[in-house]
């Protein structure tokens, strides 16, 4: 695969007239939905941002205390923006068997906007998209969890975000894509312009690799490490968990060589000297194969089949994350920092 360039986009190129008079409908109300849907109504923007869920469930429950008028099926096609913020193993057939269908029906155009390429990349109906009736598909992708997204907003800031066009047949996706990264508040921080396949492979590999993936496997081999040898579960999560909080906000507040200019001098020996072993060239190869299995479509083709089958593989990891003892001796630590009677000790 061919990464493409990409760029910042200046915030003054933003603008939310495109959103003037848009009834936008929020299609789902999880994390990123509820954010997106509060941040666009309290920017003003949309003439009104309703919200699609299924009946019946907390999501539902939740829109409805926050003032949002939950819409059914049925009135779908009244919208004339959609902000699908659904899973992305239910996208392609939300897409193709509910809302096409309701679009059709109404004789309206489609305009639908993601926070993810997922769907768009490796899915059919990512290509079914740059068909009639729709005429823009963009994606607006904020580089952190929903929860951060509305907290920033709310605070005057925002997160960072990506955004792509993939298919304009109105000459104006880029334009609305701008409009709702305004909305959300993602120009305040900074909007970088790239391709729908770039920002979907990249967003994979960071959370396999490093986000997700690689942090929690490294966390728990350095915890069971220093368990099996002997000491205490609490120290280990203390050194092991609890500090990466203190050394990732260096990192983005300063770069890796600032967080180095921040540490103590054994701590920086034991950086520049240790940390190659324990990610060496071994390490790089398989990054490499995890790299190529996400470009491939290997691993989307892995996870839908995975989640057809009722992803069996999470169900175990939940399981198994019970009785873990990393998960033990986090929760006896986070009860001792909440504790109105614990004081704190050491220097």
């Amino acid at each position: 695969m061919i990464a493409h360039e990409a760029r910042w986009i200046d915030a003054r190129e933003g603008s939310l007239a495109p959103l003037n008079g848009c009834d936008v409908v929020v299609l789902g109300y999880g994390n990123q939905g509820r954010a997106q849907a509060l941040n666009l109504r309290d920017s003003g923007a949309a003439a009104r941002v309703r919200v699609w869920t299924r009946s019946g469930g907390p999501a539902a429950a939740r829109a409805v205390a926050d003032d949002f008028e939950r819409i059914d099926t049925a009135a779908l096609g009244e919208g004339d923006l959609f902000l699908c913020l659904l899973p992305d193993e239910v996208q392609p057939t939300f897409l193709r068997e509910t809302l096409d269908p309701a679009l059709r029906a109404a004789g309206k155009p489609g305009r639908v906007g993601f926070a993810h390429g997922f769907a768009l990349q490796f899915t059919t109906a990512g290509q079914e998209l740059r068909r009639a009736p729709w005429v823009e598909v963009f994606l607006v992708a904020p580089a952190g969890p929903g929860e951060e997204v509305r907290t920033a907003y709310v605070s005057g800031g925002g997160v960072p975000a990506l955004l792509a066009v993939w298919h304009d047949a109105s000459g104006a996706a880029r334009a609305r894509a701008l409009a709702v990264a305004q909305a959300i508040g993602a120009l305040r921080a900074g909007v970088l312009e790239t391709t729908v396949a770039d920002e979907v492979v990249v967003d994979l590999f960071g959370e396999q690799a490093v986000l997700c993936g690689g942090l929690s496997a490294l966390v728990r081999a350095a915890f069971t490490t220093l368990t099996r040898a002997g000491y205490p579960p609490a120290l280990a999560y203390l050194e092991c968990v609890h500090q990466l909080r203190l050394t990732a906000e260096l990192i983005a507040r300063h770069g890796i060589a600032g967080m180095r200019e921040r540490i103590s001098r054994t701590a920086l020996y034991g950086d520049v000297t240790r940390g190659p072993r324990i990610l060496g060239a071994e390490v790089r190869m398989r990054m490499a194969d995890i790299l190529r299995e996400i470009e491939s479509g290997e691993f989307s083709r892995e996870w839908m089949e995975e989640d057809r089958r009722g992803a069996p593989a999470l169900e175990t990891a939940r399981g198994d994350r019970l009785a873990d003892p990393l998960e033990e001796a986090g929760r006896a630590f986070r009860t001792r920092l909440q504790s109105p009677d614990s004081t704190p000790t050491g220097p």
